[in-house]
């Protein structure tokens, strides 16, 4: 089973649940996917159960709460898996560095080994993203190659 963590989820990706991430089960149906969804801007009272089937293969969560709290709470429970996988949809980690910092910091704790991959609004926002990561002490590599810009 593969464990992702999307952090700071908001409305748009649990509106995207339902559509964009069972197609996922579709192309890998050999993939037993779960997925939790954390972010203190998600709907506390969200129509999606704690453990939504989305498919054969995918189940997913949704926590309305920052990282490093869930973490704390979920850490104790039997059925805690450290994430495989980090996914950050444009979380503008240099723009609003107090808010991300905590967070941040938590994930070297408490994520072992796991990726990060994030995505940016530009090229400026990328940039500062990558300058905050580095300096909580993240090892960033990879493509830092920007695609999109016309």
């Amino acid at each position: 089973q593969v464990e992702v963590h999307i952090l700071g989820a908001a409305s748009q990706e649990e509106t995207l649940l339902s559509s964009y991430w069972p197609e996922l089960g579709l192309l890998f149906p050999e993939l037993n996917l779960r997925i939790s969804m954390i972010g203190p801007e998600l709907s506390p009272k969200s129509i999606f159960s704690k453990n939504l089937a989305l498919g054969d293969n995918i189940t997913a969560s949704l926590h309305c709460d920052d990282y490093n709290s869930f973490c704390l709470e979920n850490q104790k429970r039997k059925s805690y898996r450290e994430p495989d996988l980090l996914i950050a949809f444009n979380p503008g980690f240099g723009t609003d560095s107090n808010e991300w910092l905590p967070t941040l910091e938590a994930l070297l704790q408490h994520s072992g080994t796991a990726p990060l991959v994030c995505t940016s609004f530009d090229r400026d926002d990328f940039l500062k993203d990558i300058q905050l990561l580095t300096k909580v002490g993240w090892l960033v590599g990879g493509s830092h190659e920007m695609r999109g810009e016309g």
